[in-house]
């Protein structure tokens, strides 16, 4: 199995008003305008097939990150998912998910701090996400494989300054 997993910080979200979730913070005109000039320079560093998937955290400002990224990328709508293990937080279910995907390519919209610990349990290397960071790892083993390190760093790029 040989996968490219490309993870992706949220833009900056508003803070939580009352009566709303935390799902439900959007993104800040300001986040979303940094995005917006930021990601189609990062976004085509990322290889795109027929088999990338685009799976998103259901939480409002994660997927408005996702419709921006998707500028850039263009995976069509049939390979798209809602993950809630991006929310959740929720690493086993998401690696095992990932491992059983048909994806050559898999670009993850979601929240710290699962992006920092899923960055620095694959590759070994520790990242620190601000946001709308975007690293992108090569997974060439099974990631249960405890022997080695699963996945290689290919690059990071530091979310835009809001």
């Amino acid at each position: 199995m040989a996968v490219n997993l490309v993870l992706v910080r949220h833009g900056q979200a508003a803070a939580k008003q009352l009566g709303q979730t935390d799902a439900e913070r959007p993104l800040t005109p300001e986040g979303l305008a940094a995005i917006r000039a930021a990601f189609p320079k990062t976004m085509s560093l990322v290889e795109v097939s027929e088999k990338t998937e685009l799976w998103v955290s259901p939480a409002l400002r994660a997927r408005q990150t996702a419709e921006v990224a998707n500028e850039t990328l263009g995976i069509p709508a049939e390979r798209q998912q809602e993950c809630i293990e991006l929310y959740a937080q929720e690493e086993d279910e998401f690696l095992s998910l990932a491992c059983a995907s048909d994806a050559d390519t898999i670009v993850c919209v979601g929240h710290v701090p699962f992006m920092n610990r899923m960055v620095e349990y694959l590759s070994g290397q520790p990242v620190q996400f601000d946001t709308a960071g975007v690293a992108a790892l090569r997974i060439d083993h099974d990631v249960h494989d405890m022997c080695r390190l699963p996945a290689r760093l290919l690059w990071f790029v530091q979310g835009p300054e809001v």
